[in-house]
C-alpha cells in the first residue's frame, strides 16, 4: 500500500529531516514523484556492483571499527546474518542473500548500504547515519 508507505516516510522525515532519500529505480516509479512533490530530495541508487561496492566496503570498515550502531534492532541483526557478499571479477562487491537457505532477507542491509552511500556523497564535516526501519 503506497499510501501507507508514503505516510510513514513523511512522518519519519518530519522527525529525522534527512537531506535526501536513496531509492531503487526499479521499484519506486509510483512513490518517488509523490515524495518529491512533498519537497523530499530523492536520489536514485543503482543496485549493481559498480554503485554498491564502495559504500558496502566503507560500511564494512565502519562496522568493524565500531562506528555503526543499529540500536539492537532484531530484524536488522537477523538480516545481517543472512548477508552473503558477492564479488565481480574487478573486485567490486555487493550484498546478496544466501540463496541456499529459505526465508533469507537482506533488504534492510541493502537500504543501510544505500544510506551509507548517500552519506559518503556529503562533503560536510559532520555526518550521521541513522538506520530507520519501517
Amino acid at each position: 500500500d503506497y499510501s501507507f508507505v508514503k505516510a510513514h516516510i513523511l512522518e519519519q522525515c518530519s522527525i529525522y529531516q534527512p537531506k535526501c532519500i536513496a531509492f531503487d529505480r526499479k521499484f519506486s516509479p509510483y512513490i518517488v514523484p509523490e515524495l518529491e512533490d512533498e519537497g523530499i530530495e530523492m536520489s536514485p541508487f543503482g543496485q549493481g556492483y559498480y554503485e554498491m561496492s564502495y559504500p558496502t566496503k566503507e560500511m564494512e570498515k565502519a562496522i568493524v571499527s565500531g562506528k555503526v550502531i543499529h540500536g539492537g534492532n532484531r530484524c536488522l541483526r537477523w538480516q545481517m546474518s543472512c548477508v552473503k557478499i558477492d564479488r565481480d571479477p574487478a573486485d567490486n562487491i555487493k550484498v546478496t542473500k544466501n540463496r541456499n537457505k529459505q526465508g533469507q532477507q537482506v533488504d534492510g542491509v541493502v537500504a543501510a548500504v544505500m544510506a551509507f552511500g548517500e552519506m559518503l556523497k556529503d562533503t560536510s564535516d559532520e555526518m550521521t547515519l541513522e538506520i530507520i526501519t519501517l
